[in-house]
């Protein structure tokens, strides 16, 4: 049995902003979700970004 979805894309201007204002200290969950990964930058590092939103962390973890 399969069932039919309608999905909508609905694209924010300011994604960042919006989860600021959303999401309670949510710059500084990020923040503390980098300090607690266990990277060593003097090797190859692989990341699967799922797409969940407009890549954030992962340019973060690439800088």
């Amino acid at each position: 049995m399969f069932m039919r979805v309608n999905l909508k894309c609905v694209q924010v201007p300011n994604y960042a902003g919006l989860m600021e204002r959303l999401i309670p200290f949510y710059e500084r969950q990020r923040d503390l979700t980098l300090e607690l990964m266990p990277l060593d930058r003097s090797l190859p590092l692989r990341v699967l970004d799922l797409g969940c939103g407009p890549g954030l962390m992962a340019s973060r973890i690439r800088a």
